[in-house]
């Protein structure tokens, strides 16, 4: 009698256990969902800085082949000039689907016969290489949507972690443009890099005036020009 009533309480507790844990299609289906979940894209932020006549090398080689090859490898932003803090710096943003399509491109890239041999012409011309791998912050997009104009300006600020909201604010600063939050993911840690960009720079140092007091201790900028091959101007 004892044996028969354990066997049918253990039969409860069976079914019961049995009752809690998700059906085989809920399994499925939570299975699916996780496979199919896709990676954000992932942007790599690149600065290369020149002497002098590097850079005006570089400018030349760009009306050739070399960046239109470039570009045809993955989408790239920019390039920009750096005109002040570190001038003689190129800077350029290209944008990945994922961290394994970066490696990949990179990898087609590092095979690939037409682009290795304008690799050569450019190897003597820098001197420093920077890059920094980066998501889009959370809730943002890239605001590429304006009209492009020959006195257009940028800037790029790398923004701490404690100070991110400034990023967001000036966005409602008279004539500013947030073109894009990036948050660093390898690269110089809980840090946000915010690309600017300003119809003119005038309008642009009367926001930098006006954001001194906001931007502490921690913050860089940089003010750039769009190169002649850009495609943001």
């Amino acid at each position: 009698m004892l044996a028969s009533s354990v066997l049918i309480e253990a039969q409860g507790m069976m079914r019961r256990r049995s009752s809690d844990l998700p059906a085989i299609d809920e399994v499925k289906e939570i299975r699916e969902s996780n496979s199919s979940a896709r990676p954000p894209a992932v942007f790599e932020i690149r600065i290369y800085g020149f002497n002098i006549r590097g850079m005006s090398e570089y400018l030349k080689m760009m009306d050739k082949k070399f960046w239109t090859l470039r570009t045809s490898f993955s989408t790239v932003y920019g390039p920009w000039k750096t005109e002040i803090n570190n001038i003689c710096e190129m800077v350029h943003i290209a944008q990945y689907e994922s961290l394994s399509h970066l490696l990949e491109t990179r990898s087609r890239m590092a095979s690939d016969l037409e682009w290795n041999q304008e690799l050569t012409h450019i190897a003597d011309l820098q001197m420093t290489f920077k890059n920094v791998l980066t998501i889009l912050a959370p809730n943002t997009q890239l605001c590429t949507d304006f009209q492009a104009s020959a006195l257009a300006v940028y800037e790029l600020q790398s923004i701490p972690e404690t100070l991110m909201a400034l990023c967001g604010e000036q966005a409602h600063r008279p004539g500013t443009t947030v073109v894009g939050r990036f948050l660093s993911v390898y690269g110089p840690d809980k840090t946000e890099y915010c690309l600017l960009r300003y119809p003119d720079p005038e309008t642009a140092f009367d926001n930098a005036l006006s954001g001194r007091n906001r931007l502490r201790a921690g913050t860089n900028t940089r003010l750039m020009i769009p190169t002649h091959v850009s495609n943001l101007k």
